[in-house]
């Protein structure tokens, strides 16, 4: 029986260490709240706005880079032919960071299907802001202002291959731009 007792005894013993060993284990916290005033934010904008394209005019003669540059207006066109179009767009933006890049959007086409269209690629050619070249890194819209913004749309009809007669179905036929998008994307700010 004295045997149960020590046993007992011990047990409550061991116990009692264990839950004080746990009280040595409790820190404080405690918590307080900043008042938020002033710390609202507000997103900024990006809007454009389409104008007209120019009526064709044959790329600058230094190699069909895609300017327009007051060369020739075009005429009839034959293979070899490069031809270019001027599309101007108004582009405002707010933000402290704003910076964006124009380009053609990639449904750019003609309105007819023929032979001559299906020949022809169409691409961005220069794009200008404010009549001066677009910075390759993003034009920068943080100042609020709206900035006209031309694209050059070229055309390019391919000089065939001598040995391919199914070029001469090319012939008196007609090429319409259809309404042209201007895709203004925003980049990170240079």
């Amino acid at each position: 029986m004295e045997r149960l007792t020590k046993a007992a005894v011990a047990t409550g013993g061991a116990a009692v260490l264990l839950l004080g060993g746990a009280g040595t284990m409790a820190y404080w916290t405690a918590t307080a709240t900043a008042t938020a005033t002033g710390s609202g934010m507000t997103s900024g904008t990006l809007t454009a706005t389409g104008s007209t394209c120019t009526d064709w005019e044959f790329a600058a003669a230094d190699g069909g880079d895609g300017t327009v540059d007051g060369t020739p207006a075009v005429g009839l066109i034959v293979p070899g032919d490069i031809v270019a179009s001027s599309c101007t767009v108004t582009v405002t933006g707010t933000g402290d960071h704003l910076a964006v890049t124009a380009a053609l959007a990639g449904d750019t086409a003609f309105a007819e299907t023929n032979p001559l269209t299906a020949d022809m690629t169409l691409a961005t050619g220069d794009v200008t802001v404010d009549g001066a070249p677009a910075p390759a890194e993003g034009i920068d819209l943080s100042d609020g202002a709206a900035h006209t913004i031309q694209v050059v749309v070229t055309a390019t009809f391919p000089y065939g291959d001598a040995t391919d007669i199914s070029a001469n179905d090319t012939q008196d036929l007609t090429a319409t731009l259809s309404d042209v998008t201007v895709t203004v994307e925003q980049v990170a700010h240079p």
